[in-house]
């Protein structure tokens, strides 16, 4: 018989160990735990945006809407507001140009004016009338007649404007030499001598005549001015049908009944036979 070790200890139990582990375990459980705490803020981000992938593509669309029944109306999308209207820039409305004024700028302007120079018609190829050969330039402000001519009859040659409803006109007469001829301002019915009209015309030896055409009826003699030293100031007044004409204050015609209506107004001159003619119209003004 072997005899027991009394001092050997005693053999522990199951329960014995798992009681002396316990605080070892719940330390072991603590540690894991405070780890796993630690490391939420890095895991968790990393899984969600792993798991939520972003989209990169549009989505499909070829995908039709529903259709809308008969019974539903569709909505109206609202009219877009006009955008307001840009205003259109408008060229200033000029007055028509006063006849006269070419003159000062050493022209008789084709827009102006048109010619009579008997059967002869001439047509500005620029803005000015190349007149030269007929004997009239503008120039200095006057229209201008010289001319030297052997011929077999008499002839009329000058410049129409349309008459614009003026009132009357005022205008100076100056004669160097007026020989065989006579200077013209008429007022005529159509754009020719030959139409119904009244002229004012200067004749040699300061002389003052106004005639009623076509037939040359003489609504005053012969009127002289011998004191008048070859430049006449004259004053035409058109008033309810009626012609008025004064020169340097002197009244030579009033009230004179006028039987047509005044469209055009005629700047010339009448050459008769063997003509020696130098004189000038100037100081165009009109009354309105």
């Amino acid at each position: 018989m072997i005899p027991s070790d009394k001092n050997s200890p005693p053999k522990k139990s199951f329960w014995d160990w798992l009681v002396q582990f316990i605080p070892v375990w719940v330390q072991i459980v603590i540690c894991i735990g405070a780890i796993a705490v630690a490391a939420v803020p890095f895991v968790f981000p990393r899984i969600l945006s792993e798991e939520t992938p972003t989209p990169t593509s549009a989505p499909p669309t070829d995908v039709l809407p529903p259709a809308v029944s008969q019974a539903e109306e569709p909505t109206e999308t609202p009219s877009p507001i006009p955008a307001p209207a840009t205003p259109e820039l408008v060229a200033p409305v000029l007055p028509p140009p006063v006849p006269g004024e070419d003159w000062a700028r050493n022209c008789i302007d084709t827009t102006i004016w048109s010619t009579f120079l008997e059967d002869k018609i001439v047509r500005g190829s620029t803005p000015c009338y190349e007149l030269t050969q007929w004997g009239i330039t503008g120039e200095s402000g006057k229209v201008i007649f010289v001319t030297h001519k052997s011929q077999s009859r008499a002839v009329e040659y000058g410049i129409f404007t349309p008459w614009q409803d003026w009132k009357g006109v005022e205008f100076s007469v100056h004669k160097s030499h007026l020989e065989n001829s006579e200077v013209w301002v008429g007022f005529f019915e159509e754009e020719t001598v030959y139409s119904n009209g009244i002229v004012f015309v200067i004749q040699p030896d300061d002389v003052i005549d106004i005639r009623q055409l076509p037939v040359e009826d003489l609504p005053v003699n012969n009127v002289g001015l011998p004191f008048a030293d070859g430049v006449f100031n004259v004053d035409i007044v058109l008033r309810e049908g009626k012609f008025k004409a004064s020169v340097d204050g002197q009244g030579i015609i009033s009230e004179w009944p006028l039987s047509f209506a005044i469209k055009y107004m005629f700047v010339g001159y009448r050459s008769l036979p063997s003509t020696n003619l130098d004189a000038s119209v100037s100081d165009l003004k009109f009354i309105k």
